[in-house]
């Protein structure tokens, strides 16, 4: 499972609900879940073309302890993780889910390129 120390990026969980832009388009927005301390594993470059079908994005794994709040999430949701270290954050589409360990939940992600990088 990995020591606290390892769970040193700040994980951000959105659902897209219906909205309004500015000018009172409606739009789909994001809209918080929940925060958890989080393990982030990036992928290999094969795994990102294999993940993605392309070379457009970085896939990356998101293991977070497995909270009520957490277990609502699902793969229509997106997670936003940023390092407490360095400040880096990343921002993807979540393409799947699995419990892990004890009581802990990986999601992988897929982020566009550029996108929150």
């Amino acid at each position: 499972m990995g020591g606290a120390a390892d769970y040193d990026h700040r994980a951000t969980f959105y659902r897209m609900v219906p909205g309004q832009d500015a000018a009172g388009i409606e739009v789909r927005v994001p809209s918080p879940i929940g925060q958890s301390w989080a393990k982030v594993l990036y992928g290999s470059g094969a795994e990102r073309r294999t993940a993605a079908g392309t070379e457009a994005g970085q896939a990356f794994t998101v293991r977070v302890r497995g909270t009520a709040k957490m277990r609502t999430v699902t793969i229509a949701d997106q997670v936003s993780v940023k390092n407490r270290l360095t400040g880096l954050e990343l921002t993807g589409a979540i393409t799947g889910l699995a419990p892990v360990g004890s009581g802990d939940i990986e999601f992988t992600a897929m982020a566009a390129l550029g996108a929150g990088a």
